[in-house]
């Protein structure tokens, strides 16, 4: 062109063709008027190097989602899905481009290391499309890519509770792994089978597929994948009544994660030793335990893992009738999720502190937050695991009792009409009044 970049940039935005961003930590970024890209794009197109700018584009792309490695630690990892943040339309370009002129090496890497930012921030939509189109379009060969991709793809369809599809795509990757021998790959299909059929209810396959799978682990040596398939063998045996086997699959997990430094991973298995003691009714340890998994996600500055802890920590303060706690609980986790823009942990805690205010004799209120939470969950197509949305509806039921018929529906009309972003300051405006009374009233 003839002239320097930064020389070049500078007079486009002395001349308001291109705006400076601000963004508090993070490198400059610009903006520019729509009719200024268009133009930009016919010149392009004109030059005859189109090609050469949206390959090397790509690259950029593709360089930057796949920094978000499964070896990421969590204060990492949260850098990185910020950055994502705001390369989200440039990763739609690139998949774009890629797709359409059959770039299908690049196609599928961008794919697979985009899923856990596609999972984590909850575009499951998006994910899913994507996915799909890129299966459609590898139909022959890549056999062991398309085996991964399937995994992906089921498990962003158990997100969203399409369990039918995500059986087929997820059985589809464990047959692809055993015609390969990839045992790795079994292993890690077998974990996501029994993932989505814990989340439907089937707790009997889901046992089965994760023993199969931990087996495998094991197998391997794979130290970090059998701690973490014995985590959620865990919660499946623990939902059976087998308490004690539960206890001892969390036990050998958390040693396995603090073996490895895994912080992260050990205050998991911590967090659902407390979930254990809270099914068995032994409240005063299940608070122990909550409290000390949240200092441990804190400690490894697993922000996503603190609210999820404070989220358990309200329900067990709750049914202690320690409400003001519960409150405080509920309030921080509302807090550090809507900071992480993480949807369904907004909505879970929004349906803690619905049944919050039922416990406290609220029950028009109880019935606001818990619609604005299916609400939310609705706008991303992610419902509630079947076996938690009926405890949840059983908890209801009360509020919808104690009414009449036309103030919950009411109740339930006003709630379901609520952004997330006004659930949230509706729970935080509660009266003082009534969240600072005694303990045990």
């Amino acid at each position: 062109l003839g002239i320097d970049l930064f020389e070049g940039v500078s007079s486009l935005v002395d001349k308001n063709l291109v705006q400076h961003v601000e963004q508090a930590a993070a490198e400059p970024r610009f903006s520019m008027l729509e009719t200024i890209r268009e133009y930009g794009l016919e010149r392009l197109a004109a030059s005859g190097d189109e090609s050469v700018a949206r390959r090397a584009h790509a690259a950029y792309c593709l360089v930057l989602a796949e920094e978000g490695n499964p070896e990421l630690n969590a204060a990492d990892r949260v850098e990185w899905l910020a950055r994502c943040d705001i390369e989200i339309d440039n990763f739609r370009s690139a998949h774009d481009w890629l797709f359409e002129n059959l770039e299908l090496d690049w196609g599928l890497r961008l794919c697979m290391a985009l899923f856990l930012f596609w999972d984590m921030r909850e575009h499951l939509t998006e994910g899913r499309n994507r996915l799909e189109t890129i299966l459609r379009l590898t139909s022959d060969g890549y056999v062991k890519e398309r085996a991964k991709v399937s995994v992906f793809l089921g498990a962003l369809m158990t997100a969203q509770g399409d369990f039918p599809a995500a059986q087929r795509f997820l059985e589809q990757s464990l047959c692809l792994y055993q015609q390969l021998g990839d045992q790795w790959g079994i292993a890690t299909a077998l974990n996501a089978l029994a993932v989505s059929a814990r989340d439907r209810g089937d707790y009997s396959s889901a046992q089965d597929n994760f023993e199969r799978s931990l087996a495998s682990w094991r197998t391997l040596s794979d130290r970090s994948a059998t701690a973490r398939c014995l985590h959620n063998l865990a919660n499946v045996v623990k939902v059976r009544g087998d308490y004690s086997r539960a206890q001892l699959a969390l036990h050998e997990a958390t040693s396995i994660f603090e073996e490895l430094g895994d912080r992260s991973g050990a205050a998991w298995s911590i967090n659902q030793q407390g979930d254990i003691a809270r099914e068995q009714a032994e409240l005063g340890v299940a608070r122990s335990l909550y409290l000390r998994a949240l200092a441990a996600f804190r400690g490894a500055g697993d922000r996503w893992g603190s609210a999820r802890s404070l989220s358990d920590l309200g329900y067990v303060c709750c049914e202690q009738k320690d409400y003001a706690a519960a409150h405080m609980a509920y309030q921080e986790a509302l807090k550090i999720f809507a900071d992480l823009g993480h949807r369904r942990g907004m909505a879970r805690a929004l349906e803690g502190c619905a049944c919050l205010a039922l416990a406290r004799g609220d029950a028009a209120r109880a019935l606001k937050l818990a619609a604005a939470a299916a609400h939310a969950r609705q706008l991303i197509s992610a419902p509630l695991p079947q076996a938690e949305q009926l405890k949840l509806d059983q908890v209801l039921l009360r509020a919808w009792k104690s009414l009449t018929e036309p103030e919950g529906r009411d109740a339930w009309a006003e709630g379901s009409v609520m952004s997330v972003e006004k659930a949230i300051q509706y729970s935080l405006d509660e009266p003082s009044s009534v969240i600072s009374g005694q303990q045990g009233q």
